[in-house]
């Protein structure tokens, strides 16, 4: 916690999951998403039940509400196509409106309602024709970020048929409907940032290299910034001084 610029360390806060639930291999704290009302936990090795009736198998999310430091279950959440390893991957918007959860081995990303009590499958997205072949390897779904109007998708198994590129998919709603906009571009920044000369500052679009890897992790705020990675990314912010493996990420603003 930030006091006045300090940070200090808070207790930990120790959270059972569901009652009754603990099993072998369930893998609770898989993957966590908070903002300031809730928090959602996952349990990539098992599926439960509100009630802590609960199965080895496929994958559960269980959702928190926060009141100080105390966490209290309202939802509990199963994959609806059994999928393996359900919510490994996921994201919360910070009003709490949605959240997306990832299924990159069956190339699918499934977004959520969330009325402060209950969660509701809304749609199930799988990848647009930009991505092209779609295999195991392409990973649509590695990575998701989610906010009430934006929604961003991490592909970075995509290929241009030789070794994977990666790529994002970004989506808006529009009236409730999540609308396909496009890939985004990695740029190049000709010149470094002033902010005294701010108008200066362009960004060239590329192409993505092969071995790129885009698309391993992507961020989305409120605000409507976006920040995507590629790992396997070798040169620097103008494009020069290649290095085997450097990475890179790239931030733009969605907005118009």
């Amino acid at each position: 916690q930030s006091t006045n610029g300090t940070w200090a360390t808070n207790s930990t806060l120790y959270v059972p999951g569901v009652v009754g639930s603990r099993q072998t291999k369930a893998f609770f704290g898989t993957s966590t998403s908070l903002n300031s009302n809730y928090a959602m936990i996952s349990s990539s090795g098992q599926s439960t039940t509100k009630t802590g009736l609960s199965t080895i198998g496929t994958g559960s999310i269980s959702v928190y509400s926060r009141n100080g430091s105390t966490l209290n279950l309202v939802d509990v959440v199963t994959s609806s196509s059994q999928s393996t390893g359900f919510g490994s991957v996921m994201s919360l918007a910070d009003d709490n409106s949605y959240y997306a959860v990832g299924s990159p081995t069956e190339n699918k990303v499934f977004i959520y309602q969330f009325n402060g009590e209950s969660s509701t499958l809304q749609t199930t997205i799988t990848p647009p024709s930009d991505v092209g072949t779609v295999s195991s390897s392409t990973r649509f779904g590695a990575s998701v970020a989610i906010q009430n109007q934006d929604l961003l998708i991490g592909v970075p198994g995509m290929t241009d048929g030789t070794s994977a590129t990666g790529g994002v998919a970004r989506y808006e709603n529009q009236g409730g409907t999540w609308a396909y906009i496009g890939m985004m571009s990695e740029f190049t920044n000709p010149n470094s940032y002033d902010p005294n000369h701010s108008t200066e500052f362009t960004n060239t679009s590329n192409s993505t290299p092969e071995g790129d890897k885009l698309g391993m992790a992507v961020a989305v705020n409120s605000k409507r910034g976006a920040f995507y990675g590629a790992t396997g990314n070798t040169t620097d912010q103008q494009g020069n001084n290649s290095v085997s493996g450097a990475g890179a990420a790239w931030f733009t603003y969605l907005g118009s």
